[in-house]
Order: C-alpha cells, then structure tokens, then sequence
C-alpha cells in the first residue's frame, strides 16, 4: 500500500536511521537525492478540474435538497380532515373531500349536482377551491410560492363532473 501513495512510514524512518549511521561513521554529510515531483498530464488535469467542478454541483444540490426539506413546515392532514369534516356537514352539496396528493383532492358531489346550471356549478367550484386553498395553506399542505391546487369533481358513482384546465373548470355532466 505504500508504493501507491509514495514511501511508507517505515520506508522513510529505515532510510532516516540509515543516513544518520552513515553521518556517525564516516563523519560526513551526504546529500540525499529527493525525487522531483511528475508534471501532470493534460488529461489529468481536466480531470481534476472537472471532478472538482462535478463534486461542488453535487453538494450544492444535495445542500439544497436537505435545506429545503429541512425547513418546510409539516403537514397537518388531521386537522385538514377535521376543518373539512366540518366544512363537507355545513355544506350539503358535499359527499366528501380526498386528499390525492399535498395540492390535489378530489371532491365527491351529491346528486343535486345534476339540478343546478353550468353557471352555478362553475361558481360552486370556484368557490369550494377557494376555500380547500384556504384550508390547505393554514395546515401546510401547500406553500407560500404555489399558487395552484388542482381539483377534480366526481358523482357519487364515480363520474367525474368537472375537471379543472388552467385555472378554469370545464363542467363535464
């Protein structure tokens, strides 16, 4: 292992004791013949250079990620559900609300969905997206920088009603 990485420890002292035995005998100074360190090659100095470059990015990033894992907020989903159980009783258009992801939910609608017009089905789910970004703020299931929480609307027998393209809500039945 010490002819990887230059002239072991032991290597270095033996040679040491050596030249000091020599110096008590003979009473003289000899010179020592240290080599000169090898020039890199090209290739090896881009190597270098891009390795050092590479390594940096990758702390950077791996910095970055932990910083910001470490510093967002945890998730109240209990609470979440609790606020929305209150909300889906007060609200009878509202079977129930699914959390699909942090800002996704699916939000299942009774049957007098069907008796109302498009323009006020488009206001009910303006309205129920207004206050699920509300609520899904207040319990950091969303951030300060997203501005978007996706809804998607279904019957109570799996159809879905409305679906929400750019910010809008296409009415679907």
């Amino acid at each position: 292992m010490g002819k990887l990485f230059g002239p072991s420890f032991k290597e270095l002292a033996d040679k040491e004791f050596e030249l000091r035995k020599r110096i008590k005998e003979n009473g003289e100074i000899t010179t020592v013949h240290i080599p000169a360190k090898r020039k890199l090659s090209l290739y090896e100095k881009y190597f270098i250079i891009f390795s050092s470059i590479f390594l940096s990015i990758v702390l950077i990033i791996a910095l970055s990620v932990i910083y910001h894992n470490a510093t967002i907020p945890a998730a109240d989903y209990d609470g979440f559900k609790s606020t929305m159980l209150t909300y889906i009783n007060d609200n009878g258009s509202i079977s129930d609300i699914i959390i699909k992801e942090r800002d996704m939910f699916k939000v299942i609608v009774k049957d007098d969905w069907y008796n109302s017009g498009e323009i006020e089905k488009i206001r009910f789910c303006n309205s129920v997206r207004d206050v699920i970004y509300v609520f899904a703020y207040q319990y950091n299931l969303i951030y300060e920088d997203n501005d978007y929480i996706y809804l998607s609307f279904y019957d109570t027998t799996g159809i879905e009603v409305a679906e929400q393209d750019m910010g809008e809500y296409n009415i679907l039945h």
